[in-house]
């Protein structure tokens, strides 16, 4: 009678992040902001910044989709005036 083969475990491997089409995904985003936020003279942390963005995320929820594009449109006029 033959033996059976040991059945492999398959060990999960950790997936990369998927790339969309569209550009990074908003949690690719929270952890950009985070690196470039933490500072020598600022310690923030991934967690901070997540929460502070969930809060503006949340208050553009409640504007009119106007008044919303407006704020994300003046804040992008803003970062374009200030190079890095």
């Amino acid at each position: 009678m033959a033996k059976k083969k040991a059945a492999k475990k398959k060990v999960p491997t950790k997936k990369p992040a998927k790339k969309s089409a569209r550009g990074p995904s908003l949690n690719a985003m929270y952890n950009e902001v985070s690196r470039r936020a933490d500072t020598a003279g600022l310690k923030i942390s991934a967690a901070e910044t997540r929460r502070v963005l969930a809060t503006f995320f949340d208050l553009l929820e409640d504007c009119d989709p106007r008044e919303a594009f407006a704020i994300v449109g003046a804040g992008l006029a803003e970062a374009g005036k200030r190079r890095r």
